[in-house]
């Protein structure tokens, strides 16, 4: 299982915003950093939601971020969403199952 620490902020060579830099993008950061908490109960969350749709069991992505924005100290519905499109990210690249859409 992947764990929360092999998920990044994408500064590192060959990701979004190290190629964007070197591109001359000016990236600014806009948000605090990710808590380990955080991230924890994020992809705690992915991984829950990508066992219910292996499973074929219905699942509401909207219902998971809602109940997700409390530990999450206010994050947007954007940013729950990219941080979740990361993790889907993770798994391409390793060739493994992710959520779907």
């Amino acid at each position: 299982m992947l764990q929360p620490e092999e998920f990044g902020s994408g500064v590192a060579p060959g990701q979004a915003v190290h190629v964007l830099r070197e591109l001359g993008f000016k990236v600014v950061k806009i948000a605090e950093d990710w808590t380990p908490e955080e991230v924890a109960a994020l992809v705690a969350d992915y991984f829950d939601m990508l066992q219910k749709e292996l499973l074929a069991v219905y699942f509401s992505k909207i219902e998971h971020r809602s109940r997700l924005k409390p530990p999450l100290q206010g994050r947007s519905d954007g940013s729950i969403e990219f941080k979740h499109q990361n993790i889907s990210a993770v798994l391409v690249q390793r060739e493994l199952p992710y959520i779907d859409g």
